[in-house]
């Protein structure tokens, strides 16, 4: 009896770990890339951001270097890291749960330790960390807004300036997808267009946009089609939720009028259009450039 009561005490004092298997890994270390997270300090932050949880950087770096780590961390992490069906590539077990939480709770205590103390350390006024706040708050604002206002458009044209007068100055925009505001950039200078997405996948890019005060967040930067043919199309994700009505909106105040933003399918009928209205013109050229050699 007393054996049976001694093991559920052991077992009150457990709780499930889990360590990544080397495809998981693998996987984690390209959605970092992906998402634009250039380090293990910044996963910290962003898990902090949706969450709200406090997850330390000796639990995040236990879970790159294949160490168990509770499960519910194991969890946020991958989840933070939009890691589908994780649980087929992770090892669970059960470990005591009291060095792991205490080791959590003396890092939560240092970060807000930090927290009160980085500006003095560094003579920059407390009122700086409020305003990086107040930008936060003003850029989820923006990715939760789900109308087309002049604020909204403002930045999205400060963002399309950004990338002409940085990277490619031809840059146009030539279309807009619902969901998500997914801007469709084409360029005469896929090196300009290149150096974007490379910026995105070093983490850089967004701190760029920071830095230009347009309080928005580019979620994802990937071509469109092949980079082989000319004049490839760039989709630059921001998140956000519009429906096709605001779409439309957008579309009227940020595509410029251009004969290239023409969908080939139009561009094709006002083709086949003027090869219909020539031909007959020709037709009488010919015919009275004949009949003048006979008279």
């Amino acid at each position: 009896m007393s054996n049976t009561s001694q093991d559920k005490k052991s077992t009150s004092k457990k709780r499930a770990t889990a360590t990544a298997k080397d495809e998981l890994l693998e996987r984690a270390r390209k959605a970092m890339l992906r998402l634009g997270i250039p380090s293990q300090k910044k996963l910290q932050d962003n898990i902090a951001a949706n969450t709200e949880i406090a997850i330390g950087l000796s639990t995040i770096s236990k879970f790159f270097n294949q160490k168990p780590i509770l499960l519910s961390r194991f969890s946020i992490i991958c989840n933070t890291l939009k890691l589908e069906n994780y649980k087929l590539g992770i090892q669970e077990g059960e470990e005591a749960e009291k060095a792991e939480e205490e080791e959590q709770k003396q890092e939560r205590e240092q970060e807000k330790f930090d927290d009160r103390i980085k500006y003095r350390m560094i003579g920059i006024p407390e009122k700086a960390g409020e305003e990086k706040q107040e930008k936060n708050k003003r850029r989820t604002a923006f990715q939760e807004n789900t109308t087309v206002d002049e604020e909204l458009i403002k930045r999205l044209k400060g963002f399309i300036e950004f990338v002409r007068n940085y990277y490619t100055g031809d840059a146009i925009l030539i279309d807009i997808i619902v969901g998500s505001i997914k801007l469709i950039i084409k360029s005469g200078s896929q090196s300009g267009l290149e150096k974007i997405e490379e910026l995105f996948q070093s983490g850089e890019l967004n701190q760029k946009i920071s830095e230009e005060n347009l309080d928005i967040t580019v979620e994802n930067v990937s071509f469109r089609g092949t980079k082989l043919f000319g004049k490839p199309q760039l989709a630059v994700t921001i998140p956000g939720n519009f429906n096709q009505a605001d779409i439309d909106i957008l579309k009227n105040k940020l595509i410029e009028p251009s004969p290239n933003n023409i969908p080939i399918i139009q561009r094709l009928l006002i083709l086949l259009l003027f090869l219909f209205l020539a031909i007959p013109l020709n037709y009488r050229r010919n015919f009275s450039s004949n009949l003048s050699r006979y008279t």
